[in-house]
């Protein structure tokens, strides 16, 4: 699987008060440092072209929206995969605790039994 990298760019071309945009880009090759790119840039065209320079796969993917009273506080990331691999990891643990459980439950019943016929036979 390969892994890229997502960045939510503002776009300062949209005239209207009563939203924000933000553009969603992609890299595949680079990690690009968008903040130091946003302190040299502000037009969108331009950040686009200075990230493509760092990296010829970068490239706009999409947008959001965003009311004139909000901004992106953060952004959250969930790799399913990896999250599927957690679930089956604890699964499996779950798994082999419950049948090392049953194990020692039986050992612990043949412990008993023999104790027990060590006690009946015991002769002083």
């Amino acid at each position: 699987m390969k892994n890229v990298y997502i960045y939510l760019i503002p776009n300062n071309k949209n005239n209207r008060t009563t939203s924000k945009f933000h553009n969603v880009c992609k890299s595949e090759n680079v990690n690009i440092n968008i903040n130091e790119i946003l302190t040299k840039f502000t037009d969108i065209n331009d950040i686009v072209l200075a990230c493509k320079q760092i990296d010829p796969s970068f490239k706009t993917i999409g947008g959001i929206v965003l009311g004139s009273k909000e901004q992106i506080g953060s952004v959250n990331f969930s790799n399913m995969e990896q999250t599927k691999q957690v679930d089956a990891d604890i699964e499996n643990l779950l798994e082999s605790i419950e049948n090392t459980q049953k194990e020692l439950d039986n050992k612990y019943k043949v412990l008993i039994k023999l104790l027990t016929k060590k006690n009946t036979h015991y002769v002083k």
